[in-house]
């Protein structure tokens, strides 16, 4: 047995102590939390995929295309507009190349990766097709909850003209269900397989974490 899998629930409690405290950290001292971003999110996506039970050679190949397939759609619609809108990423998720972060890649990959288990395992879904779609639908849950919070934590800022947007318009949200189900679709024959426990935790985890994140800065 993976050992991640045999202690998952130390490591379960840590991610919640992390994610807990960094929400709450994040609103009392922005500038030092936000420099811990690159980090925890790294070793996240690290618990995620060496969670991973019965993974082959195609479980690195299918994560690494991800990866690659979530940053070069970002730098394509960084760079025009024409994906997601007209939007800039900001400094808190570490180094960027051609104007976006390389842990956006990562962050595609182990959204895709947890969401096709979360498919599999649990919607119990077994077309690709609708795997995929199911896959588009969570993560367009996930960024309907990060954009409320977003331009406050430098992530990313949307424009319209020169002015800096809230929220962003539809285009984005369009944005993310086509590409949340090609790279899904695309994906789905290598992060399908195997099983991983921590897949639906870590969703649910993402989307507490934002959800708190968007109540404690509309009350402060």
């Amino acid at each position: 047995m993976n050992v991640l899998v045999r202690y998952r629930y130390w490591v379960i409690a840590w991610l919640v102590l992390v994610h807990v405290s960094g929400a709450v950290g994040l609103l009392l001292a922005p500038d030092f939390f936000l420099a811990f971003t690159p980090f925890n999110l790294l070793l996240s996506a690290a618990l995620v995929v060496a969670s991973h039970e019965r993974s082959s050679w195609v479980l690195p190949v299918g994560f690494l295309g991800a990866a690659f397939a979530g940053w070069f759609v970002e730098v394509v619609g960084v760079n025009t507009t024409y994906i997601f809108g007209d939007y800039l990423y900001g400094s808190s998720f570490g180094f960027q190349c051609v104007g976006v972060p390389l842990l956006i890649g990562l962050n595609w990959a182990v959204l895709v990766l947890a969401g096709l288990q979360v498919a599999r395992h649990h919607l119990l879904i077994q077309s690709r097709w609708l795997a995929a779609l199911s896959v588009s639908g969570m993560l367009l849950a996930l960024d309907l909850l990060m954009e409320g919070v977003a331009p406050r934590l430098d992530f990313w800022t949307f424009y319209q003209g020169a002015s800096p947007m809230t929220y962003p318009g539809i285009h984005n949200f369009v944005g993310w269900l086509v590409t949340g189900f090609v790279i899904a679709f695309i994906a789905h024959p290598y992060l399908s397989r195997g099983v991983n426990r921590m897949a639906l935790f870590y969703l649910v985890l993402q989307g507490v974490f934002f959800i708190i994140l968007n109540a404690l800065f509309l009350i402060f």
